[in-house]
């Protein structure tokens, strides 16, 4: 009687230790699983945080080449404007002394036909 109780602990010892090492290659292999996603997640954020800095990286060399492109512009109406002033002011002296020139062309023109 001893005999069979003792092969049926063995074998119960001998069941439960290979339902342990069963449950423990399940529980490793849900670890490793768990490790896996988690290092996917990880690596799927550093994407999409990358991503969103190229593109807010993007967006500010835009603003940047937009606020240049405005500021040539602008540079460019003023050089207009400046060189309008200027071409205006020499017009008007143009005309200032070609009046000049007139009037004396005329005056000596008075003075030969009054000495003669």
């Amino acid at each position: 009687l001893v005999a069979p109780v003792r092969e049926t602990q063995a074998m119960v010892a001998k069941e439960r230790g290979a339902a342990f090492e069963v449950a423990q290659a399940r529980f490793s292999r849900v670890v490793a699983a768990a490790v896996r996603e988690a290092k996917a997640a990880a690596a799927r954020e550093r994407e999409a945080t990358l991503e969103l800095a190229q593109a807010e990286l993007a967006a500010a060399v835009r603003e940047t080449q937009a606020a240049a492109a405005r500021e040539r512009e602008e540079a460019h109406v003023a050089a207009q404007v400046e060189l309008k002033a200027q071409l205006e002011k020499a017009e008007a002296q143009a005309e200032a002394t070609r009046q000049a020139l007139t009037r004396r062309l005329k005056e000596k023109h008075r003075v030969a036909m009054d000495s003669t």
